[in-house]
């Protein structure tokens, strides 16, 4: 009787386990021309259009189409302006290619003529539709839920929604710990995102389309890499010690050094590695828990110093990182930049708060 008692207890009590379990979207990967890209679970406007277009626009067994998105203030819309946008935003961005041009969405404010020409062009970039939110000689129009900026997107063939597209790029260097997306309310996520067949720890950045520098946001779009002892709301810090990262739960609030770098615009893509509770260390004996960053100088496997060593070899290894957040009390960001290659600046004594950064 008894017995029968306690399995029927444990039964219960394993039944609740399982009707609480919750289920959440972490997103997507998808490839656009050899280029692995991450599709975030929550979408950023929506289209109105049918999905029968769509299907008709997606190639076989997509269900995300590749979205451009150009949006300006057009009077006549004609291959020079298509070609010389396009060209501009492979200039200025990385994560754009001409694989997004499968379906382009103008949103003009005022109502934009379009050039007949302009159709084969558009064939000769593979496009499959091309969208107007108001045009002179179009017969309809396409709305659109919420103006989204310039730039590459990914489109529900499903429901319309559209969706920011993050490119994937190896952490071959091993400057990271792990990439970080935007989350809501101030929050960020752990990035649950990899690319096939690569070993190295995967970071996804945003289009640098998306962004708009102003007087009140001079850093707006700045990609920024934290020194992993600095508390990041919604991630957990791990201080290059598995223990500690292990032993505590995620933060509920971002330290004031950084939470001023996103009030002035700056993206956080990712943690970055720091020596042992930011202890100086010597590659690679004095790494215990996680090895060294690699030194991209000389022939790849220099001493990246520390304790910034993730922030530094980073910086000296990276194009598509434009900035870093270590710290320093005897040189943990001055040495890691001197041999890295890279700028290091040690701020004057007190002119940032130190709440919510590691002892």
């Amino acid at each position: 009787m008894v017995l029968n008692l306690l399995l029927n207890g444990i039964f219960a009590f394993a039944f609740a386990l399982v009707a609480n379990a919750v289920s959440t979207k972490a997103g997507s990967t998808v490839n656009v021309d050899g280029i692995y890209y991450y599709v975030p679970a929550t979408s950023v406007s929506s289209l109105g259009v049918s999905a029968e277009q769509l299907k008709a626009a997606a190639s076989t067994g997509e269900d995300l189409i590749p979205l451009t998105v150009m949006t300006r203030n057009f009077s006549t819309f004609d291959v020079g302006t298509f070609e010389s946008t396009i060209a501009t935003f492979k200039d200025q961005d990385d994560v754009f290619s001409h694989g997004f041009l499968q379906v382009v969405y103008l949103i003009s404010m005022t109502p934009a003529e379009i050039h007949a020409p302009l159709t084969e062009t558009l064939y000769e970039y593979d496009n499959k539709l091309l969208m107007v939110s108001s045009a002179k000689n179009a017969t309809s129009a396409t709305s659109c839920t919420i103006n989204i900026p310039n730039g590459p997107y990914f489109l529900s063939v499903y429901t319309g929604d559209i969706y920011q597209a993050y490119r994937l790029y190896s952490d071959y260097e091993g400057a990271f710990t792990e990439g970080t997306i935007d989350g809501p309310a101030g929050n960020f996520s752990a990035l649950s995102a990899s690319i096939p067949g690569v070993q190295s720890p995967t970071i996804g950045v945003p289009s640098r389309l998306y962004y708009t520098k102003t007087e009140a946001k001079p850093l707006a779009g700045v990609r920024l890499g934290v020194k992993d002892i600095f508390d990041v709301a919604g991630t957990r810090r791990g201080c290059g010690n598995r223990a500690y990262y292990d032993l505590y739960p995620e933060k509920n609030t971002t330290a004031p050094a950084v939470q001023r770098l996103i009030d002035a615009g700056a993206i956080i893509i990712s943690k970055m590695k720091t020596s042992q509770f930011a202890n100086g260390a010597t590659a690679t004996a004095g790494w215990v828990d996680y090895h060294s960053p690699f030194n991209a100088r000389g022939d790849g496997y220099m001493d990246p110093s520390s304790s910034s060593s993730g922030p530094g070899a980073g910086i000296g290894a990276y194009s598509w990182l434009d900035l870093a957040l270590g710290s320093d009390t005897g040189g943990s960001v001055r040495n890691p930049a001197q041999v890295n290659g890279a700028y290091g600046n040690r701020p004057t004594h007190g002119i940032s708060p130190l709440s919510n950064v590691m002892p």
